[in-house]
């Protein structure tokens, strides 16, 4: 690529530049093309590049001749990772279209992308390029976003036409009109008024819509959200088409109830109801599927159900019934819960079908203990009948993880043994059953094996993403939340950005069923030092959590706990105690102290204590909170020897030395016993308490564990783990010795 004139040559500057930095960005790979060697010394200037035979899209595509659609989409799904790499990275291509994507050959002969041609590129962030100590070749110390109208007219987003700064969502707009083109075969084609009537797959309309609406923030805000999206083009297709039915069946049922309420005008039904008998309708008509004599039976079970729902659940509404207008849905439950055994007096199938129904609303709700005594009753209702055997091992499936969910753990525990001695008859049922062995190993402290056991389940679990979206769902949260608490942040901030992706696909964006997800994401983006989007994905979970489920759901709390979590990363402390404070007392109110999301926002609420220098409020709160871990965990498990390494921490800071000592010389021989051979934590508590005996004043017993723990981290994490560089320089700070004279490694 040559340059004659001084504005070529500025322009190899600024690709040499940006790829430099995306050089240094984890995912490009073999999508970047590679630069080889430039010359910008004297004339000719140039830059060189590996030559690619297949030539650009266009042109490739044309010598190809009849190219498969799914092999079309996964050329876009790949530009469209490479974008987000770069966009992640800070970088806008600002020229995204045929001629700078490059097709080549793996050694199968399988095409691929590579992404050419960032002469035209930005660099929203220069303060990165000096991080990564790379020279601002062609790009100025005051150079910003501005106005430019550089680029194809093809692929022009509107707003550049009129004048706005370029955007992720500027390359976004490009990236769409590639994808209508590719999708019609025809690279020529402009995107104009109409371009859907060329488009005959309804899924891919809306695809080309998300890229390239006329309203940037109407776009897709990650190009990672499209490749995820063309990828599971068959998974959402089987989606909408079970959704359709699923809506065709609601519509049948709100019929019904209008047909109802015609007779009975005082019938007015919440929208909760209406969803607990769907769920349940929906529930039992998947089950209509084995021999004719089951389906019959399951088919009469179903109408059964559905007429408790309309007749006795949504009459409890009744005015004349209950003596008010507005009933609240918990107390419409309760009301019908306790109609049950008589309504359904010996019909056990039927009346465990509508217990289970109740027991899902409540969970809903977060009334967890009125779930658990309806889940109880209906397994007792099924636990004789042979012909039950799938639906009463679901049940307890359900009811294991009710209690694990709810730090039950002696009823969890049995629930598993019981399942472990006799396993669930399906494959679906042995799935789900390996899934909660493996949450209950981790909630013990043994992160690596549950982590494993966790991992090798995926594939199936992705397999049942389209056929049963929530138990796949689930697990993915499950799995993110235990990256987010082993401190794999990066493997968590992976697992939650798919899962958001397959949210916005199958339920669209707004749906309150990706909460979770977003407080996920958020965490894992807190913990991992990205406050700033986690900060915005936060902020807009809470709004949404509130609105939907109100300020006092178990979910809201949770999302509300972590979003104090970022005010407090960003030092904005009077918002982040404010926030935990009135998480807190909501959570004990509510779930009560032996809660577990209740004792993490005491653990924070103490921390933003600390950070405050407010080490006597911190310490008091610890205290209390150590002994209630001891009681729920035990004295070995991670979460009380953190809880004591905080601890120790402040009692140090508050210069109580000895008592720090005595604590952190106790939490030794527990962090030997209960930690993984790898664990850091057991090097940081051991430094720590080194530490407190040098300021003691007993120095040889100081060096000691000084070293020790020392040559522990560098075995473990390595020289240059932040965890081992603290313990150097505390060590140097209490004892003035050089990191040199460390023993071991």
């Amino acid at each position: 690529k040559f340059a004659r004139d001084a504005a070529g040559l500025r322009s190899l500057k600024r690709e040499i530049t940006v790829y430099r930095l995306l050089h240094e960005a984890p995912g490009a790979g073999r999508h970047l093309q590679a630069i080889l060697d430039w010359n910008l010394d004297e004339a000719p200037y140039f830059l060189e590049s590996p030559f690619v035979a297949g030539g650009n899209l266009a042109q490739w595509f044309e010598a190809a001749g009849e190219v498969a659609r799914p092999q079309r989409l996964e050329l876009i799904a790949q530009i469209a990772e490479t974008l987000a790499v770069a966009h992640d990275a800070g970088v806008l291509h600002k020229d995204v279209k045929p001629g700078n994507v490059l097709i080549d050959t793996d050694e199968s002969g399988q095409a691929y992308v590579r992404l050419a041609d960032f002469g035209s590129g930005l660099v929203v962030d220069l303060e990165r390029l000096a991080q990564l100590e790379i020279t601002r070749l062609g790009f100025t110390q005051t150079e910003v976003l501005g106005a430019d109208t550089s680029g194809t007219p093809l692929y022009l987003a509107p707003e550049l036409l009129g004048g706005q700064a370029p955007s992720l969502r500027s390359d976004l707009y490009a990236l769409g009109v590639m994808l209508y083109q590719i999708v019609i075969g025809d690279f020529r084609r402009p995107l104009v008024p109409g371009w859907e009537r060329d488009v005959d797959d309804p899924l891919l309309r809306e695809d080309i819509a998300a890229c390239a609406d006329g309203d940037p923030q109407q776009r897709l805000a990650d190009a990672r959200l499209l490749a995820q999206r063309l990828r599971g083009l068959e998974r959402r297709r089987e989606a909408r088409l079970r959704s359709e039915a699923e809506r065709a069946e609601t519509e049948r049922l709100r019929a019904r109830l209008d047909r109802a309420r015609a007779r009975r005008p005082w019938l007015i039904a919440s929208g909760a109801l209406l969803a607990v008998g769907v769920a349940a309708a929906t529930l039992l008509s998947i089950r209509v599927e084995r021999a004719n004599q089951r389906a019959l039976r399951e088919a009469a079970l179903a109408q059964a159900v559905n007429h408790f729902l309309t007749d006795d659940l949504l009459g409890n509404a009744d005015p004349l019934r209950s003596g008010r207008r507005d009933v609240p849905v918990s107390e419409l439950l309760a009301r019908s819960s306790k109609q049950v055994g008589a309504r359904f007096a010996g019909q056990p199938e039927t009346e465990a079908a509508v217990r289970t129904a109740i027991a899902q609303a409540y969970t809903g709700l977060s009334d967890y203990p009125a779930a658990r005594v309806e889940i109880e009753q209906a397994i007792a209702l099924l636990a004789q009948r042979p012909e039950a055997r799938d639906r009463l091992d679901d049940l307890r499936l359900d009811l294991a993880w009710l209690n694990l969910d709810t730090e039950q753990l002696e009823a969890a525990d049995r629930q598993i043994a019981l399942l472990t001695a006799n396993p669930p008859g399906t494959e679906l049922g042995r799935l789900r059953l390996a899934t909660i062995q493996a949450c209950r190993q981790f909630r013990r402290g043994d992160y690596p094996p549950a982590i494993a056991a966790l991992e090798a389940q995926r594939p199936a679990y992705q397999r049942l993403l389209a056929e049963r979206p929530l138990l796949a769902e689930g697990y993915l949260l499950r799995l993110g939340d235990a990256y987010n608490q082993s401190e794999h942040f990066e493997s968590a901030v992976d697992v939650f950005r798919e899962l958001l992706a397959h949210y916005d696909a199958a339920y669209g964006r707004d749906d309150a069923r990706s909460l979770a997800g977003m407080q996920g994401l958020g965490a894992a983006l807190a913990f991992s030092d990205h406050n700033d989007e986690a900060l915005q994905i936060l902020q807009e979970a809470d709004r949404r959590a509130i609105a939907t489920l109100g300020e006092d759901h178990d979910l809201s709390l949770q999302i509300a706990g972590e979003l104090a979590g970022v005010y407090d990363n960003l030092a904005r402390y009077d918002q982040a105690e404010a926030l935990y404070r009135k998480v807190l007392d909501l959570r004990l109110r509510r779930f009560g102290e032996d809660d577990l999301s209740t004792r993490d926002m005491m653990a924070n609420l103490a921390v933003v204590y600390g950070n405050q220098s407010r080490y006597e409020d911190s310490v008091a709160l610890e205290r209390r909170l150590y002994a209630i871990e001891i009681r729920q965990a035990g004295e070995t498990h991670r979460r009380s020897l953190l809880t004591a390494y905080n601890m120790a921490f402040d009692l140090g800071k508050l210069g109580r030395w000895d008592e720090a000592a005595r604590l952190q010389a106790q939490l030794l021989e527990h962090a030997r016993t209960g930690l993984a051979p790898d664990d850091a934590l057991l090097g940081r508590i051991q430094y720590k308490l080194g530490q407190s005996l040098g300021q003691l004043g007993r120095r040889d017993e100081a060096q000691r564990h000084f070293d020790e723990a020392i040559a522990y981290l560098r075995r473990t994490v390595g020289d240059d783990d932040k965890a081992t560089q603290q313990a150097i320089r505390v060590r140097e700070q209490t004892l003035g010795l050089p990191a040199t004279s460390a023993g071991g490694d």
